[in-house]
């Protein structure tokens, strides 16, 4: 719901977002109640206003009894954003632990995205080693698959972080078209399109 108008105006997303959220709850629709709670706490964190959370959470209590777990997935998604963008790390973690139970429970088709990304919050709270561990689970399962592509440059940005640095500034391992990084020299290179993460930041 209104993701292009959250990306482009987040004021008003808000705006719109109220005013669907007024109209949900005079019609008893709660599912839409949690849609519109949700695209106004994002559109709130996007403005950098923390008080944002406080919508996503009341968004998934909501989706958790009249969602689609497809919606529970998404609000679990942008919750777990949320939480990272506050610098809670620890409720980021167990909000994608949760998308990723919930994806796996309902067979949707989050196989690579919500792996990657809970791997991505607990290298960002600190435990690397899990995080790669998972990291390198997605990249056995997926086969160079292009939905890999972010796995890869994950792993690349935790070897560097560990001090790897032979393996994370050769080639970073993306399909076919992927460039070699710069010897060296931190050159901007595409890994299928995107800069590798590896390529583009020295490690600190």
């Amino acid at each position: 719901m209104l993701g292009v108008v959250v990306d482009a105006s987040p004021v008003e997303a808000i705006e719109i977002g109220r005013e669907a959220l007024a109209l949900a709850e005079s019609l008893g629709l709660e599912e839409l109640r949690a849609h519109a709670l949700n695209t106004i706490g994002i559109a709130r964190m996007e403005l950098d206003d923390m008080g944002g959370i406080e919508e996503l959470e009341e968004s998934l209590r909501l989706v958790l009894e009249h969602g689609s777990p497809f919606e529970i997935t998404r609000v679990y998604n942008n919750l777990a954003w949320g939480y990272v963008f506050a610098g809670r790390m620890d409720d980021a973690v167990r909000a994608s632990a949760a998308q990723l139970e919930t994806a796996r429970q309902f067979a949707l088709s989050l196989r690579w995205a919500a792996p990657t990304g809970l791997a991505e919050n607990i290298f960002i709270q600190g435990d690397w080693g899990q995080a790669l561990s998972l990291v390198e689970a997605v990249l056995e399962q997926s086969q160079g698959e292009p939905a890999g592509v972010f796995a890869l440059e994950l792993r690349a940005e935790i070897r560097l972080a560990r001090g790897e640095l032979v393996e994370s500034m050769g080639r970073c391992g993306a399909p076919s078209g992927a460039g070699q990084c710069g010897g060296g020299g931190w050159q901007r290179v595409p890994c299928d399109n995107r800069p590798c993460r590896a390529c583009v930041r020295p490690p600190t």
